[in-house]
């Protein structure tokens, strides 16, 4: 299913770019797709996100004053919190992650994957789709 999600949205970003469509982004690729906003995932991402977060059981959140600090994983899972109209049928549904009976804060989370702790909306932030400017993909 994600396969064909994939492909359909290469389909819909090549039939733009051969229209001559831009896409308005301001993360400065003309051709990139804007992430949602507030950021969500759709059914699939959502259930890999609680899966890397349950592997992980540990991951760092970046207080307001720019230091992490380690949280335990005990609680997470996935609620519905809208549905996009505009998007391709199996990224319509929205959801957001709950960890620990709060919403992820995407640009402050950081999970170890491969070895390395990254930030977990760029990890969920898909190819087609502007990244935020100035966001560490990687915590040192």
């Amino acid at each position: 299913m994600k396969s064909f999600g994939v492909f359909l949205c290469r389909a819909v970003v090549l039939a733009a770019l051969a229209s001559g469509t831009v896409f308005a982004n301001p993360g400065g690729n003309r051709y990139a797709l804007p992430a949602p906003e507030p950021f969500s995932l759709n059914g699939y991402d959502s259930i890999q996100a609680i899966s890397v977060l349950r592997r992980a059981g540990l991951i760092r959140v970046l207080g307001d004053d720019g230091r992490p600090r380690t949280v335990a994983v005990r609680d997470v899972h996935a609620v519905l919190i809208g549905v996009d109209e505009h998007a391709a049928p199996a990224y319509r549904l929205r959801y957001d992650v709950i960890l620990n009976g709060e919403p992820v804060e995407w640009d402050k989370t950081y999970v170890e994957y491969g070895g390395r702790m990254l930030n977990m909306r760029l990890l969920f932030t898909y190819r087609n789709q502007s990244v935020v400017r100035g966001l560490a993909y990687e915590l040192e």
